[in-house]
């Protein structure tokens, strides 16, 4: 794609992008902006990691150019040392682990990223990408702007190579997770991440507190931060036309991934929320819960002990497509957002499923701590209801949503969600991208 020099072009370098990825999760805030500065006039190139998927989600009207690593498509699969034929069978398990620990302790000390897997892909990834972008570079097909998303954190190591090969490229760091912000790092990984911060012109973060916290760590001027929130994309809520309808039951709906099994994810525990749930439906309460997005199996030891348990007062579903996800949601009384984890992560993180649960315009119910994100723009802006993690609260939370809505109050169409749309944030990126 050649364009002339009077125009504005960004090559956008990311990991994850449909329809070469299944990470709808990990993509959407690179897909939606590209889409959003197409709309601009800004030339877009995507350059991403091409893996196994099976997605049919594409961007229409930019270039986009995967990187191929014939022999580790799959993010599902370790590299091809830890998966040798050659380990004897009887083995394998205990020289998997052995050498995964390993690789796991080498790898983190180089870069801190969330999974050895990812840092290795990352590794191989950058490698041929750098060749692949100094031709393109060359041959014109993208111009003044590289901006470079992350995680995996390793990716932002190639803005150096960038602003050392071509200084007047303005070339910016994105940071659409904050996991580094408690997941400290080595001293190698920290040193790395600042000097990549150091050529950066910009960095971009989703929320205030972490920006300051990563230009607290980091040394970053004040005048290179930018903070450039997540959204709801108004297109694709201009496409859902499912309105939901009226029942007979109080319903709370669960949109996203998430795993139940034996063992309780850390970061989305619903053990405690069942055992309310359980001690509401004992009581007569008219109420229907529904997850919509569990990654484990449908139909394991803990899933089908729910089920028994709370017989027809509960649903479990497979994940669902990004549209039929928005219908979902409004299709509920009440929406459901969990964030257990026991540290200072909810200080930093503000989950993307909020701003469409926000679109949707149904009240919240966040279980979590006071400290978080979540907490305090539900209680500002009166988006729903909050409940620590613990049985009495949630139950009495529930108590009162329930209340609520059986006096038709439940309804939060008419808040101003214009602040929250994707749209509204990125045209921050649009003026760094035009040197407006």
């Amino acid at each position: 794609m050649t364009v002339s020099n009077s125009e504005h072009g960004v090559a956008i370098i990311t990991f994850h992008m449909p329809p070469y990825t299944s990470s709808w999760g990990g993509s959407q805030r690179m897909f939606y902006l590209s889409e959003y500065l197409v709309r601009e006039g800004v030339q877009v190139s995507v350059y991403c990691l091409k893996q196994d998927s099976s997605s049919t989600k594409r961007l229409e009207s930019v270039n986009v150019c995967p990187i191929s690593i014939p022999w580790f498509k799959s993010s599902s699969k370790q590299s091809a040392f830890l998966n040798s034929a050659s380990i004897p069978p009887s083995n394998t398990s205990f020289y998997k682990r052995y050498l995964k620990n390993v690789a796991s302790g080498i790898l983190k000390s180089i870069f801190n990223d969330l999974s050895p897997n990812d840092l290795l892909r990352s590794l191989l990834y950058l490698r041929k990408l750098k060749k692949r972008l100094e031709r393109d570079i060359q041959a014109k097909r993208i111009y003044n702007t590289v901006l470079v998303s992350a995680p995996p954190f390793y990716l932002l190591t190639i803005i150096p190579f960038i602003k050392k090969k071509y200084p007047k490229m303005v070339v910016i760091a994105d940071y659409r997770d904050p996991w580094h912000v408690w997941h400290k790092g080595s001293i190698i990984s920290r040193l790395l991440e600042k000097r990549s911060l150091f050529y950066s012109d910009y960095a971009i973060f989703t929320n205030k507190a972490l920006a300051i916290e990563t230009s607290r760590m980091f040394n970053v001027p004040n005048n290179k931060v930018k903070v450039v929130s997540n959204g709801y994309s108004e297109c694709a809520w201009k496409e859902v036309v499912s309105k939901g309808g009226l029942h007979d039951f109080f319903t709370i709906n669960y949109v996203g991934s998430l795993s139940i099994s034996d063992e309780p994810s850390a970061y989305r525990d619903v053990t405690i929320f069942m055992e309310s749930l359980s001690e509401l439906v004992s009581q007569g309460m008219p109420i229907k819960v529904n997850f919509y997005g569990v990654l484990s199996s449908l139909n394991n030891k803990r899933v089908n002990e729910y089920r028994e348990k709370l017989k027809g007062s509960i649903g479990f579903f497979a994940p669902v497509s990004p549209s039929d996800s928005l219908k979902l949601m409004l299709q509920s009384d009440m929406l459901l957002l969990l964030h257990t984890a026991r540290d200072n992560s909810g200080r930093f993180l503000i989950n993307g499923k909020f701003y469409d649960y926000i679109a949707a315009g149904r009240p919240i119910f966040y279980i979590g701590q006071p400290s978080d994100l979540h907490w305090h723009e539900i209680v500002k802006t009166g988006l729903g209801h909050v409940a620590t993690n613990t049985k009495p609260v949630i139950t009495k939370a529930i108590k009162s949503a329930f209340d609520s809505w059986c006096a038709g109050e439940s309804d939060l169409s008419d808040i101003d969600k214009s602040p929250y749309s994707r749209e509204s944030q990125y045209s921050e990126v649009a003026k760094l991208i035009k040197g407006l």
